[in-house]
């Protein structure tokens, strides 16, 4: 298993902060969370996550979060989502816009910025 990266511990963190209720069991799994695969589609991604710790956001029904990121390399922002499965964090999905292929992108590694609720 590897370690989040620095995209994907921005973005869940900011869906965390977009369920207060929940928050605080976001942030513990997340602190404790790792990657067990990630799949780049051409389309966005999706990363496995696996939790060691925390407290499960009972109650919390999938998919949370409408956030989204300026990538470096893509015309448009990319949007995410965050599955659950028993109310702990699951898979991280990030998907495009119109036709902005993200083949070859590295998401383990890629710059990004402006990480925020979607507008």
């Amino acid at each position: 298993m590897s370690s989040l990266s620095n995209l994907e511990r921005a973005v869940l963190r900011e869906i965390a902060r977009q369920v207060p209720g929940h928050q605080q069991a976001l942030e513990a799994q997340l602190d404790g969370a790792s990657v067990i695969e990630r799949e780049n589609t051409g389309a966005g991604f999706f990363t496995t996550l696996s939790v060691a710790s925390g407290p499960p956001a009972d109650g919390l029904k999938s998919p949370v979060g409408d956030v989204r990121a300026i990538v470096a390399g893509r015309k448009f922002e990319i949007g995410f989502l965050l599955w659950l499965q028993n109310g702990l964090l699951r898979k991280l999905e990030g998907y495009t816009y119109g036709q902005d292929s993200t083949t070859g992108l590295d998401y383990a590694t890629v710059s990004f910025s402006d990480v925020g609720p979607r507008v």
